[in-house]
């Protein structure tokens, strides 16, 4: 190509040169030089072709070689990335999933440490012995409370009991005095049953202890039929924390919760219509004087001692003004007292009029605001007076005390801590009673009724008529849908 653009360049300066001759146009050399200018062109022109093809053919060759890199590299870079991807996947994922997994383990109380998996320490090992050292506290702090819990189940547990002690233990006390006190004017029929009472009390305090010795025990487990009443724990609650404590609230929240579970059962298993529900309480409490003290209310904690101290110097007055060295004073019982009625007609004094005497002493000396006596209790209502039909409910003749103590309200007669219950005052005295079930209206009743009220009641709604006259109405009138 360059030799035949460089003849073709001599030509044309050669025709440049003798283009000012005239005759030159006309002669052999510049028909020579015109056909040789020809031929030179055309063979520029044909290598010219021949060059851009080549050119052509090599970018063609070199796009396809390129597509064939991007192709090779797509397959070789696709089967790196799914090497990759399974690596990312093995090495942070799955270790995510483990670690997803331990917290759920420790979501539901499986403290169990993360054990490593690698030689080398990285940001998920490090992780780890943080999530390791925060379960080992918690399990520490767990364990701790859960000590704490057993404690104070125990206590309750020892209180739970020595209340349900005291109980049959002050029945055998009260039966025992009175059989020493009148075994010989008793007659065999009252003595068989004042000895039969004191056999159903030891045996109420032996089943109390046979109990306690069965849950001690190691031995094997026996399937047994749940009482539920056994697991009411308001009565402990009530004297240890009193009924304005957040420990009695929260006793009643779970109480509410442990409820609504039962009742979902019955209505699983029985059927939502299937069943009535009646709950009620044997008493209520007083709260604890300290706190209605502070609150403003005339409470007080008032020392057994000086109540005690208060009656014997009374009965001191009573003997010097009959002239006798000895006192009346037999024993006191809870808030009511025993007399020595035969020391009494052994110096000429009636009962009646030891009673009155005892009365004149006592009445309105603080903290008594009230004094009654047995023959009082045993007789219709004679006076105004709204608490004694509930001293008259709770008098057994041959067994009751001789006098009873109305204390003033909100006083509680108690050296220790804690509250408790007995008085006639509604706060004692005044519970809930409460219906569920089909046939029954949803409602709020304030008239006054009883807890004896309860199985008549019930009686009526599964259709149970008494063959005997018994205590308490059946509220189905006032509760019953309309």
């Amino acid at each position: 190509l360059h030799q035949y653009i460089t003849k073709y360049q001599e030509l044309i300066e050669e025709i440049i040169d003798k283009g000012e001759d005239s005759g030159f146009k006309s002669s052999n050399r510049f028909e020579e030089i015109s056909v040789a200018l020809r031929d030179n062109g055309s063979k520029i022109l044909e290598i010219a072709f021949d060059i851009s093809e080549k050119e052509r053919e090599e970018i063609s060759s070199t796009i396809i070689i390129a597509n064939r890199i991007q192709i090779t590299l797509l397959i070789i870079l696709l089967p790196l990335s799914i090497l990759l991807a399974l690596f990312f996947t093995r090495h942070i994922i799955t270790r995510l999933n483990r670690l997803m997994d331990v917290t759920q383990k420790f979501a539901v109380g499986d403290f169990s440490p993360i054990t490593p998996t690698r030689k080398y320490m990285d940001e998920f090992t490090h992780l780890a012995i943080a999530l390791n050292n925060m379960m080992y506290e918690i399990e520490k702090r767990q364990h701790l409370l859960v000590e704490s819990h057993k404690l104070r189940a125990i206590g309750n547990l020892t209180a739970g009991v020595a209340h349900e002690l005291n109980n049959p233990l002050n029945n055998i006390i009260l039966t025992a005095e009175m059989m020493k006190e009148s075994f010989k004017d008793l007659s065999e029929e009252e003595s068989m049953d004042m000895i039969n009472d004191l056999v159903v009390q030891g045996e109420r305090a032996q089943s109390v202890v046979n109990n306690l010795l069965d849950f001690a025990r190691e031995s094997e487990t026996k399937t047994e039929y749940l009482h539920i009443e056994k697991l009411i724990a308001a009565d402990a609650v009530g004297h240890r924390f009193g009924p304005l404590s957040e420990e009695d609230m929260d006793y009643y929240l779970r109480l509410d919760r442990y409820l609504g579970q039962f009742f979902d059962y019955l209505d699983k298993n029985v059927g939502k219509n299937n069943y009535i529900v009646a709950l009620s309480g044997d008493h209520g409490v007083l709260p604890i004087p300290e706190e209605l003290e502070r609150r403003g209310f005339p409470s007080k904690r008032y020392p057994p001692k000086e109540l005690n101290e208060t009656i014997r110097q009374a009965f001191v007055s009573i003997s010097q003004e009959c002239g006798v060295t000895e006192s009346f004073f037999e024993k006191k019982v809870g808030d009511g007292i025993l007399l020595n009625y035969e020391l009494a007609k052994q110096h000429g004094i009636s009962p009646k009029k030891l009673d009155s005497m005892v009365v004149n002493h006592l009445q309105n000396v603080d903290p008594i605001v009230e004094v009654y006596t047995a023959g009082q209790l045993q007789k219709n209502k004679t006076r105004e007076d709204s608490f004694i039909d509930r001293y008259r409910h709770s008098f057994y003749k041959g067994r009751s005390a001789d006098i009873f103590l109305r204390i003033k309200p909100y006083y509680l007669i108690s050296a220790g801590l804690g509250t408790s219950h007995g008085s006639p005052y509604d706060y004692d005295s005044h519970v809930p009673l409460i219906f569920m079930g089909p046939g029954i209206q949803p409602g709020f009743h304030d008239q006054k009724v009883a807890t004896v009220d309860l199985a008549p009641t019930l009686a009526e709604i599964v259709g149970i008529k008494p063959a005997n006259e018994i205590d308490g109405e059946s509220l189905v009138s006032i509760i019953s849908k309309k």
